[in-house]
């Protein structure tokens, strides 16, 4: 009995490879099919895989985009949904749907779907503003509002106040110091609007630049400065009352001398910043200027130094 015993176990075995093995050659052969625009083999392949076994969501899913490329849209709605029961793919299906119940003309539950996915944090408003199911929908207010929500999911520093505070920084400067020609300097967003980007050209002719950005981690903001001599410094900092405010202490590696600074970046009425550096060798007992740089905008009028991205 035993020894029979053993024998069926190797031959379960056996059978369950081999049904493993071929269930993996037709997701390969089904996938191949997609990606060939084969959508009738695809579909009937994935069909197939799901009589198997009704819990495979990825292929669950996957027959749903092959029936909706072949135009099948109840259906199609009906596996996006199972698969979105399922835990596969949530974002994805949530997207097709909203395509197909737009294609199908019902507004209402393409824009729930819609909601849905910004509620959802769906990162991706180009699939929204390139697709063309979508152009009905598109005179609609909730529309707009689902867009705003799917673009802040995608780039959330937009629209955080926090990451704005140092926005009266950026634009085309000439800078000034005693009255004299210090530099110039362009200052812009970049990195979806989380990074104000400094580039310094000194009228010396040193050049630098900074990264600004907001550490929501620490709850404050950094500064990091490079320039072409190798100087780095890395500053802490708030804005109190539309003021930015940086500290930072720099080690001198010769002699072990501490030295403290202090940044402070102010806006004036009349669209012009004063830049004030200061240093403190004393452990802030006193304090000289380094620098007292008056930011003009170049040409006479503030340019906004949109983001590259």
């Amino acid at each position: 009995m035993r020894h029979t015993a053993h024998l069926f176990g190797l031959l379960l075995l056996i059978v369950s490879a081999s049904h493993a093995e071929s269930a993996t050659d037709a997701r390969a052969e089904a996938m191949s099919a997609l990606a060939d625009a084969r959508y009738e083999e695809a579909a009937t392949i994935y069909r197939g895989l799901v009589a198997d076994d009704p819990d495979d969501g990825e292929s669950v899913y996957r027959l749903g985009i092959a029936l909706m490329s072949l135009d099948e849209l109840d259906d199609a709605a009906r596996r996006f949904e199972r698969a979105t029961s399922l835990g596969y793919q949530p974002q994805g299906a949530g997207y097709r749907l909203a395509r197909i119940r737009a294609r199908q003309g019902d507004e209402e539950a393409a824009l729930s779907q819609l909601e849905a996915l910004a509620a959802g944090g769906f990162p991706s408003p180009q699939l929204i503003e390139n697709e063309a199911d979508f152009e009905a929908l598109r005179s609609s207010p909730r529309y707009d509002a689902a867009l705003a929500g799917i673009r802040g999911n995608r780039y959330p520093c937009r629209a955080n106040e926090e990451y704005r505070q140092f926005d009266f920084w950026l634009g085309e400067w000439d800078v000034s110091a005693a009255g004299q020609p210090a530099g110039t300097n362009d200052v812009r967003l970049i990195l979806g609007d989380c990074v104000v980007f400094e580039n310094w050209q000194g009228a010396s002719g040193l050049a630098g630049k900074s990264f600004n950005f907001y550490d929501a981690a620490e709850g404050h903001w950094r500064q990091i400065w490079v320039d072409d001599t190798g100087s780095v410094l890395e500053f802490t900092g708030a804005v109190e009352n539309g003021v930015m405010r940086y500290t930072a202490t720099t080690r001198d590696p010769a002699t072990g001398a501490t030295t403290r600074h202090r940044l402070s970046f102010t806006p004036g009425p009349d669209g012009t910043v004063r830049q004030l550096w200061e240093q403190s060798n004393d452990d802030g007992a006193t304090w000289q200027a380094v620098f007292d740089g008056r930011y003009v905008p170049r040409g006479g009028q503030r340019v906004s130094a949109v983001s590259q991205d």
